[in-house]
């Protein structure tokens, strides 16, 4: 590929190749063009992109991303969700943060950070960050269940009951919800700091995190 005047049509390129599935091909090239270009932070979201499809590491793509591209959302959100799968909570939080400034009512970023917050224990942020997930997007069944398991833990089981129900008008076998709004009408948790992160979290896979 050239370089210069032509970066639209690459970029175009580089995106076809990845819809496409053709993600070895797009990660050789992104990988020149960062060469050639490293203060192109597209290349580097692209390239971050790739890496993460093929599952490979792409840690340090996703840093230069949100550090090239400071007021691109989805290069904030794709670095908070790679660090959250990481463990590295505080750190995701930050990014995540970032990304809903530029962003506010994106239901995938307030659901992964409420999921974070869930995790350190935080649960009356948790709470209203799924509920604000759930404004933007009200049948997304992890954050319903999610949602469901902070309220439980927080004493609130007809609540949660409520929320496990909504969940299953969505999706009516999901298992795990099954599981839990049994749970919720027979013996509910003691509150106690990270029960929630313990009672049938629903966390997003590979799918529901597909870098953006």
């Amino acid at each position: 590929m050239k370089t210069g005047h032509n970066e639209p049509q690459q970029i175009a390129a580089l995106a076809a190749l990845v819809q496409q599935g053709h993600l070895a091909e797009a990660e050789a090239q992104a990988q020149a063009l960062v060469r050639t270009q490293p203060a192109a932070g597209i290349f580097w979201k692209i390239l971050s992109v790739a890496l993460l499809r093929q599952e490979k590491d792409a840690l340090a793509a996703l840093r230069q991303a949100a550090q090239l591209l400071p007021q691109d959302a989805e290069a904030h959100a794709n670095l908070g969700a790679e660090l959250h799968a990481r463990g590295e909570l505080e750190a995701a939080l930050v990014s995540l943060r970032r990304s809903l400034t530029l962003k506010p009512h994106d239901p995938e970023v307030l659901s992964e950070a409420a999921d974070v917050q869930r995790q350190l224990g935080r649960l009356r942020e948790a709470l209203t960050l799924y509920q604000w997930a759930l404004q933007a997007d009200p049948r997304r069944v992890e954050a319903l269940n999610n949602l469901g398991n902070v309220l439980l833990v927080l004493s609130q089981p007809a609540e949660a009951v409520r929320c496990y129900r909504r969940a299953l008008e969505v999706k009516p076998d999901d298992a795990q919800v099954l599981c839990n709004l049994g749970g919720a009408r027979g013996q509910p948790p003691r509150h106690q700091p990270g029960a929630a992160a313990r009672h049938g979290a629903q966390q997003p896979g590979a799918a529901a995190r597909r870098p953006r």
